[in-house]
């Protein structure tokens, strides 16, 4: 995805890949917090054995580890974007607060 080859993404390109993969990621997120839980937060044994519980978990844990392994190579492949994008946003909030 992110090599250095001449069909590597741009920067905006892979933050717009990063922010789909996240969204994903909530959306997923959201439905497996949709199912029921225990009185400490835990989801039951019963919960855990429905087919739905399953897909849905099945479905974030994939997505989340995407979301992971994706993060780990944009940082890497982007990391003076990514400070030059921190930076002007500080410089944002000095001058626009």
């Amino acid at each position: 995805m992110l090599k250095p080859d001449k069909h590597a993404m741009t920067y905006l390109e892979a933050k717009m890949r990063r922010d789909a993969i996240e969204a994903d990621v909530s959306r997923l997120s959201a439905a497996l917090q949709s199912f029921p839980t225990g009185p400490m937060g835990l989801t039951p044994d019963a919960t855990k054995a429905l087919p739905e519980y399953r897909i849905a978990k099945i479905a974030f844990d994939a997505a989340f580890e995407r979301s992971r392994r994706f993060n780990g190579r944009f940082v890497k492949a982007f990391a003076k974007e990514i400070r030059a994008d921190r930076l002007s946003r500080r410089v944002a909030q000095v001058v626009g607060g």
